[in-house]
């Protein structure tokens, strides 16, 4: 089984002002979604996006890893003792069948997902990325989550993945997702969230540059370029690894 990450869903009360938010202060280009321009956009990067939808409860309410068949997939799973759920989801401009996980953990858990209509948008889903944002950024590159207790939260994760984390800290893991990572950090007395992304860009100095020319701040923390929070959740950037494989391939802080 592998697994590829796919997207995030950011969540807004105002579509527009995301989008606006989005371009202005960091330089991402939102596509709006023909079927629902004032309601839905993808930024996309390469093989990956960030879905902007209205709502209200979370800014970073998903996130989502890419499968490739669902029979190997929920065998797998079923082989390492987790217990989930496949169903068709009805978006905006397509059908999507994705996978629930059913764990007893308080961590925010990854749907898995594959596109499946319309057949020529499935085919090659999300698609390569023509070029980069006016910011450099090409690819989802991270998964920030925020845990109450560290090792259930391993547990899962290991099951899910198959492999174990590198563990940079006491309080903090690390799993590899093809060429992205999902980024664990315990916080006893706060509640679960999907808490901060990084994006991975051509050159942070470069970056850095352009952030700084739209006004927004950045510190430099863990590798990655950091903008100042922003409504509960941070935007990182980073540059690749020289031995992250291309995306697609097998297809900061704390926040």
């Amino acid at each position: 089984m592998s697994l590829v990450l796919d997207h995030v869903s950011l969540q807004a009360p105002s579509v527009d002002a995301a989008v606006t938010l989005l371009h202005g202060r960091f330089g991402l280009v939102t596509t709006r979604t023909p079927a629902a321009p004032g309601r839905h956009g993808r930024v996309y990067l390469d093989r990956s996006y960030l879905e902007v939808a209205p709502g209200a409860e979370a800014p970073l309410a998903l996130f989502f890893l890419r499968y490739d068949r669902l029979d190997h997939t929920l065998g797998a799973l079923a082989g390492r003792g987790l217990r989930a759920r496949a169903a068709l989801y009805e978006g905006t401009d397509g059908v999507w069948e994705d996978v629930a996980l059913d764990a007893e953990t308080a961590a925010p858990l990854p749907f898995l997902t594959r596109r499946t209509t319309p057949a020529e948008a499935a085919r090659d889903w999300p698609p390569p990325l023509a070029a980069p944002h006016p910011c450099g950024a090409t690819a989802l590159a991270a998964v920030h989550l925020r845990v109450p207790r560290l090792e259930p939260a391993l547990d899962v994760y290991e099951r899910l993945l198959g492999s174990p984390a590198a563990r940079p800290g006491e309080r903090s893991a690390v799993y590899r997702v093809n060429a992205g990572r999902i980024v664990l950090r315990e916080a006893t007395d706060l509640p679960p969230a999907i808490v901060g992304l990084e994006l991975r860009v051509i050159s942070l100095a470069q970056t850095q540059r352009f952030l700084s020319a739209l006004g927004t701040r950045t510190r430099h923390a863990d590798g990655a370029l950091w903008a100042d929070p922003l409504n509960g959740w941070r935007l990182g950037f980073c540059e690749a690894a020289a031995n992250d494989p291309p995306r697609g391939a097998a297809d900061g802080p704390a926040p």
